[in-house]
């Protein structure tokens, strides 16, 4: 079985998402699995930006490399869980929180001139950022049941 696991990563950063998903290729390689990381590069500014990064992550074809087929993707970060496969897993470890619950706080960033708030404000985004990216709606992640990720079913 081949397992790839997408994510985004701004370069030349590293945290806990990276080490994260070096554990679960190591786990699953212990385990017989051929697994492999995909990063994409990631940048959030302008935010404009945030488009053309939906936008990649649904270009990237994972459905085969060298003409075998990948069997599974499991995605981790946003917006590599937009990349579609037949076999997709969405492990949410990191949201576009500046899109919704961090937006207009001192922590968000879209808020802070016309540009992003048009970004935020455009409906397909809204409705991007806050569904789950084709996810299977009945594999509900752990932060989604708690309350913090919106349900897309349900729009606030």
């Amino acid at each position: 079985m081949k397992v790839a696991i997408a994510t985004v990563q701004v370069p030349f950063l590293s945290g806990g998402a990276e080490l994260h998903a070096a554990s679960l290729r190591r786990e699953l390689t212990l385990r017989g699995i051929e697994a492999d990381i995909v990063p994409i590069p990631f940048k959030w500014y302008p935010p404009s930006r945030l488009l053309d990064m939906m936008l990649m992550a649904r270009l990237v074809d994972l459905s085969e490399v060298n003409g075998r087929k990948i069997d599974r993707v499991i995605t981790l970060k946003f917006p590599a869980y937009y990349l579609e496969h037949e076999c997709k897993i969405g492990w949410i470890l990191h949201q576009h929180r500046q899109a919704y619950d961090l937006f207009e706080t001192q922590f968000g960033d879209l808020h802070h001139d016309a540009e992003g708030r048009a970004v935020a404000a455009e409906p397909a985004v809204r409705r991007r950022l806050h569904g789950r990216g084709g996810l299977d709606p009945r594999r509900r992640h752990p932060a989604e049941r708690a309350g913090r990720l919106p349900d897309p079913a349900h729009p606030a």
